[in-house]
């Protein structure tokens, strides 16, 4: 295989680098809010809290545990499918098991 050589002349790049350096001075951060928001966290942290409403708190419990119980739902449903699907209909042992919590519960 053969190919052809190059006869052209190379491109010819006619520009100047630039001389100017790059200069970036970083401004402080400055909010109306700021100052409110960091007193008022200060005074909660200082005071024996740790800088959560109460109300924020009950409300990320109750996503906690939503989100655990739904959890614990997709769990059981999992594992009820795959007994279903091998032609079980409860998984083995929950005849003793449920025997054994009516047992202790003082259920007959």
């Amino acid at each position: 295989m053969e190919l052809p050589s190059f006869d052209l002349a190379p491109p010819v790049i006619d520009i100047d680098a630039p001389t100017g350096t790059f200069r970036f001075a970083k401004q402080a951060y400055e909010s109306a809010r700021l100052g409110v928001l960091g007193e008022t966290l200060e005074n909660d942290l200082t005071s024996g809290g740790y800088g959560h409403d109460t109300d924020d708190e009950i409300r990320a419990w109750g996503r906690a545990v939503d989100r655990q119980e739904s959890q614990r739902r997709q769990t059981v449903d999992e594992a009820s499918r795959a007994f279903v699907s091998r032609r079980f209909s409860q998984p083995p042992g929950a005849p003793f098991r449920r025997h054994r919590w009516r047992h202790t519960a003082g259920l007959r």
